[in-house]
């Protein structure tokens, strides 16, 4: 919202600037660093509340895949002598959040503002 009462905003607007061309040209490169670290940061926060809470039967239905319902479905198991199975989901998470991670800041450096 700060990016909006800028100056060179203000100035571009009095010029005759339509909203598509204000956006585009100079709030959108303002705000583009904050909102991709703000998904950097919360989008593995919701695939772990979704992982969680489908473990505990509270989120995706049965005939969905998840990661969560793959590990209360390993629970079940009780031919399984070995519970080494539990880990397989839960360390397939990790490679996700990194590679999550990785694409973030690979954007995050191509788009971002640089600093001067």
């Amino acid at each position: 919202m700060s990016a909006r009462e800028r100056n060179y905003v203000r100035a571009a607007r009095g010029f005759g600037a339509t909203d598509l061309y204000l956006i585009r040209r100079h709030i959108a490169p303002q705000t583009l660093g904050v909102l991709l670290t703000q998904a950097a940061l919360l989008v593995p926060q919701y695939i772990l509340a979704e992982v969680t809470l489908s473990f505990l039967g509270l989120g995706v239905g049965e005939p969905a895949p998840s990661w969560g319902n793959m590990l209360a479905a390993l629970q079940r198991y009780h031919v399984l002598t070995s519970y080494w199975w539990m880990w397989a989901p839960g360390l397939a998470l990790v490679p996700v959040f990194l590679s999550y991670f990785a694409l973030s800041e690979a954007l995050h450096s191509r788009v971002g503002p640089t600093s001067p």
